[in-house]
């Protein structure tokens, strides 16, 4: 799916998801913090491991909306791909319920 994501988005900001998203697999520590708190280890991997090509898209086009200045732009992103296969069929029900009320 790689190629096919890079062909939607800007390469550069794929890898930079990619480069995050393979530094947090290779933690072998009990447990990788993320947004302030503490996950086990085989959680954020099982996490990670569900990621799609939509969930990154997701990410980055979130991403590519935000206007207030972010601090730590690695620890959002990695906050961000965490929680997205969490939280995309709630976005997706969001975009449909806005184009509906419109």
């Amino acid at each position: 799916e790689y190629d096919s994501l890079s062909e939607k988005e800007d390469r550069l900001k794929v890898d930079e998801a990619v480069s995050i998203i393979v530094e947090l697999m290779c933690i072998r520590t009990p447990t990788i913090r993320i947004g302030g708190t503490e996950y086990p280890t085989d959680l954020v991997h099982h996490r990670l491991s569900q990621l799609t090509c939509e969930h990154i898209e997701y990410v980055l086009d979130s991403m590519s909306r935000i206007t207030a200045k972010i601090g730590n732009i690695k620890a959002y992103l990695t906050a961000a791909l965490f929680n997205a296969p969490a939280t995309l069929e709630h976005h997706i029900q969001a975009e449909i319920n806005y184009d509906f009320a419109q």
